[in-house]
C-alpha cells in the first residue's frame, strides 16, 4: 500500500490541507479517493490539487483565502522588529 495519507484517502469524502503541509491530490490519488467530495485548502492557492482531474471526478476545489492574513501579518511585524532591535546578531553573540 502507499503511504498512510493514501491509504485514508480511500474512504474520504473531504480532504483539508494547508500550504505548508499540503495534500498533493494527483490524477492517480482522485482516482482512488471514490467517495471525495471536495479537497479545501486552508490558505491561498489550490496548485498541489491536479484541477482536471477534480472536474473529471466532480471533487469541488476551495480555498479559505485570507484565513491566514492575521498570523501572516504578525510575522512579518515580529521580522521587523528583529531586524530592527538587532536580533540575530545579539542572539548570535550570547550563543557564542
Amino acid at each position: 500500500e502507499g503511504c498512510e495519507f493514501e491509504q485514508h484517502l480511500k474512504d474520504a469524502h473531504y480532504v483539508i490541507s494547508q500550504p505548508f503541509y499540503p495534500a498533493y491530490l494527483t490524477k492517480e490519488r482522485i482516482g482512488m479517493a471514490s467517495n471525495l467530495k471536495a479537497a479545501i485548502t486552508a490558505g491561498i492557492g489550490s496548485d498541489h490539487v491536479d484541477l482536471q482531474a477534480a472536474i473529471d471526478h466532480m471533487v469541488d476545489v476551495s480555498e479559505v483565502t485570507y484565513c491566514n492574513s492575521i498570523s501572516v501579518s504578525e510575522h512579518v511585524v515580529m521580522m521587523i522588529l528583529s531586524l530592527v532591535r538587532n536580533y540575530i546578531p545579539s542572539h548570535e553573540v550570547v550563543k557564542g
